[in-house]
């Protein structure tokens, strides 16, 4: 992990309001910078190969490639990033294929983008990330 005190983050969603709404929350944050986007799983182990997030945050249901498939592709790198899966699929089996695909953590969408806001802090602690107020 990189000591930065920004966590450059990569977002990846194939529902472009979702993604277009989770980079203006998440974006807002002090500490977090958005650095790309993506609809799909190609497009974002591309990414992350090019760009060197300290964090790709991903979907779980997207089609061609689900979001522990690409942690498994982008675990497989040297120095690789924190993998968050950002999912409304919540099941025993997809959080241990995850856990096995190297996935950091896991936040459920049911929740609010707070919620990933805490997941961040918690993987990147000496990330000057936001406050505590509200998130």
């Amino acid at each position: 992990m990189r000591s930065a005190k920004v966590v450059r983050t990569i977002l990846v969603d194939d529902t472009p309001l979702v993604l277009k709404t989770v980079q203006q929350l998440l974006g807002r944050e002090p500490g977090i910078e958005i650095v790309g986007t993506s609809t799909n799983g190609t497009d974002a182990i591309e990414m992350a190969r090019r760009l060197k997030p300290d964090l790709v945050v991903a979907d779980l249901n997207m089609p061609g490639m689900n979001g522990v498939e690409i942690a498994r592709e982008i675990k497989r790198r040297p120095d690789p990033p924190r993998v968050a899966i950002f999912s409304f699929e919540d099941s025993e089996e997809w959080r241990k294929a995850a856990e096995k695909a190297g996935v950091d953590a896991w936040c459920d969408k049911r929740g609010s983008v707070s919620d990933l806001v805490k997941i961040v802090r918690k993987l990147f602690p000496a990330a000057n990330i936001g406050t505590e107020t509200g998130a």
